[in-house]
């Protein structure tokens, strides 16, 4: 019978970076171009062989140091030219007015080719997200809802995109309709405290939004949105958590979404046609689409 502590062994060996090691003497790297770390043996009379970590060898002139200069370096090769504007103080103009969740839209704001991806809803294209803000609104039906965000800075290897945290709060004291043909969510005036979220918001060279990610949670424990971001947590937060689990894992649900789009039935779309998706999204981001 197998026990759990020989799969974990196992699991050990076949994780471990490739070595040769005696027992009772350190362990030493084979040749090559990656450093390894120096795992050193010692016997325990209760528990066996056991691994201590020692710091990494700063072997074939490898350092953190040049690690970051390298990251650096690509960087600096692969942008074009460095933003002629304060990226932050753009992507916080847009968390707060005109992104369609919490304020109105401003679709000036947006790149021709803006692409709005979540864990859930997207790719959207700019004319899809347009039309599903426009009809979910979250801003009316929680009129004091806030981002509350935090800890903006710039990506060291893209300086047009910028990543921050949100933490959403709102007291549901509007009707919120989430499609046209079906009665509305009345007011609960519930207080909604969503999970913190990643967010990103990268521009073009020009200044406009050209892509927005949101929803993803960094800690499922908070708030009182059964651990969910965005549009779901919102929903979850005022009472309808079921109703947010099948739309978070029933991918048939998404589906017939989009076919009753695709014959006209008013639904906000969860996702474009891979057909109008912008080329460079689908390029950039194959995983995404």
């Amino acid at each position: 019978t197998i026990q759990p502590w020989m799969a974990l062994s196992l699991l050990s060996l076949l994780c471990a970076p490739p070595v040769v090691a005696t027992a009772g003497f350190t362990r030493k790297p084979l040749s090559g171009s990656i450093p390894r770390l120096n795992l050193q043996i010692s016997r325990s009379s209760k528990s066996g062989y056991v691994s201590k970590r020692v710091p990494v060898r700063r072997s074939f002139g490898w350092s953190p140091e040049t690690g970051s200069r390298l990251i650096r370096q690509r960087a600096t090769e692969t942008a074009v030219e460095p933003p002629s504007f304060d990226v932050v103080e753009k992507a916080k103009d847009f968390l707060e007015d005109g992104n369609g969740f919490y304020s109105a839209l401003r679709p000036d704001k947006m790149d021709d080719e803006f692409v709005f991806r979540g864990p859930v809803i997207g790719p959207l294209n700019k004319k899809d997200y347009i039309n599903t803000l426009s009809a979910l609104a979250p801003y009316k039906a929680f009129p004091d809802i806030n981002p509350n965000a935090f800890g903006w800075t710039v990506d060291p290897q893209n300086p047009f995109k910028v990543w921050f945290f949100v933490r959403t709060t709102g007291t549901h004291t509007e009707p919120w309709r989430l499609v046209s043909f079906a009665p509305p969510f009345e007011a609960t005036n519930k207080k909604v405290a969503l999970a913190t979220e990643s967010y990103s918001v990268t521009l073009s060279p020009e200044g406009k939004v050209k892509l927005l990610t949101v929803g993803y949670v960094a800690d499922r424990f908070e708030g009182n949105a059964n651990g969910y971001g965005a549009a779901l947590g919102l929903l979850a937060g005022i009472g309808y958590g079921p109703l947010a689990l099948v739309a978070d894992a029933a991918g048939a649900v998404r589906e017939a979404n989009n076919y009753a789009n695709d014959i006209g039935v008013d639904v906000p779309r969860t996702r474009s046609k891979g057909s109008e998706t912008p080329a460079w999204y689908k390029s950039q981001h194959p995983r995404g689409v």
